[in-house]
């Protein structure tokens, strides 16, 4: 089993057995237009690895940022569009009701360190290579 993948090793969509995991599966979207994003069974997370996006769903719109990440939940469609953005997409399944949340990177280390989002997120951006 692989720990570890390049960047074009993930441009196809991993799942848990090739991660050695039991429920997420990743991939790398290298995004230059739109695409649309549903959940079904599943809730989702992008995280911005470099560029903007713009996101649109049922009831939030906005603009995704380096190192900003969008909660998508179960049985949500979400359209994104950008014209030079690398995302990286996690998925799991779910069985809670929320909503699209959009989760900003702050920037500052002592505020990211004190709440549990940022903690992943440097989790997230120390195991990847850009």
């Amino acid at each position: 089993m692989k720990y570890h993948y390049k960047p074009h090793e993930l441009l196809k969509r991993k799942i848990p057995s090739d991660l050695g995991l039991e429920y997420t599966f990743v991939q790398r979207i290298e995004l230059d237009n739109s695409i649309r994003i549903e959940t079904k069974s599943e809730e989702a997370c992008l995280v911005v690895l470099k560029g903007e996006v713009i996101f649109s769903s049922s009831n939030q719109a906005g603009r995704l940022r380096f190192k900003d990440m969008l909660y998508i939940p179960r049985n949500s469609k979400i359209s994104i569009t950008s014209k030079n953005a690398i995302l990286m997409y996690y998925e799991a399944p779910s069985n809670i009701d929320s909503s699209v949340t959009h989760i900003k990177f702050l920037g500052n280390q002592k505020t990211i360190q004190s709440d549990m989002c940022g903690i992943l997120l440097m989790k997230i951006f120390n195991v990847l290579d850009l």
